[in-house]
Order: C-alpha cells, then structure tokens, then sequence
C-alpha cells in the first residue's frame, strides 16, 4: 500500500510540466523531499512495530525468578525522603565468601521512573552472582526542586556512613 502511493507520487512529479517552467530543478526537489518523507515514514513505522513485536534483548538477558536464584528484599530505606528505598538482590548460591555489588539507578533523568521498571535486569545480575540494589531517589518535581545527581549521591553517601559498620575513615558523615 505504502510503496504503490510512493510510486504514484513518483509517477505524477515526473510528468512534464504543462507550462514551461522558470525552474527545472524545482520539480527535482520536490520530488527528493517526498522520498526523504517517505522512507522516514516507513522506516519509523518499521521500527516501532517490531519494538511492540519482539523483544530487543531477546532471551539472553532474561531469567525465570524464583528462591532458587535469589532473595529480594524490598523497600529498604535509605534516607530521609519518602521516595529514598532500594531494592536488594541477593543470590542463592551462597558459598561465595565475596559478591560483587551492582548498585542500579532507574532511568527517567531524575524526573521519572521506579525502581520496579527495571526488576528483569536486576534479577539477571542477581543470576549472575552479583548482588544488586536498584535505587528509588527523590525525583525532580515542584515540590522537590533542589533533586538532581549531585543531592542524591549526597544522600546515599550520608546514609551508608550513618548505617555501615565498617566505613572506611574517609567517609565520614
């Protein structure tokens, strides 16, 4: 359907004018133009239809959740702010004497997002033997608007001094 209105415009813009025309080039151009606008339409429709279709990571990255695996313990709170919660992963297989910690900031440019939206990749790090924390953060709004990476590393820093038990002496609250 696309291709037969794309010829059809083809056909019409390489008919001879009826008059003659002060620039030739002009018809050229036009023509151009609706075939630079056709194929972004094509290729964007393309695009977002196999985004809805398929899934990008494919089974790679994906993992079947359940104890076997690995423990989430949720809303763990961090901080100050109501919005200040992780999530943490822990493997199963616990004969590791040391695990590798992957701390996990949700998309959104500190103006959207939940931890939650990015569960599947958490679960997969945690498969992979890593612990991992996905983050909440207080989020950019009218009510919050000091909220940026600056005041949230400070956050999280301030509250690991305050909670771990073995800090190291440069991180002092």
């Amino acid at each position: 359907m696309a291709c037969q209105w794309a010829l059809e415009i083809l056909r019409f813009l390489s008919k001879p004018p009826m008059r003659q025309s002060s620039h030739p080039k002009k018809r050229h151009r036009i023509l151009w133009g609706f075939l630079y606008v056709g194929i972004f339409i094509a290729v964007f429709t393309l695009s977002a239809a196999i985004k809805l279709v398929s899934n990008p990571l494919g089974d790679d990255f994906s993992v079947v959740w359940n104890d076997s695996v690995g423990t989430v313990y949720a809303d763990i709170p961090y901080g100050d702010g109501d919005a200040n919660k992780f999530d943490l992963y822990v493997p199963a297989d616990r004969s590791r004497q040391h695990y590798g910690l992957v701390v996990y900031l949700h998309s959104g440019g500190f103006t959207s997002g939940d931890k939650a939206d990015d569960a599947r990749t958490l679960h997969w790090l945690c498969a992979q033997g890593y612990v991992a924390a996905g983050i909440n953060y207080t989020l950019f709004s009218e009510q919050h608007p000091g909220a940026n990476i600056l005041t949230q590393s400070l956050e999280i820093k301030r509250a690991w001094t305050r909670w771990s038990p073995r800090r190291p002496s440069w991180a002092t609250p």
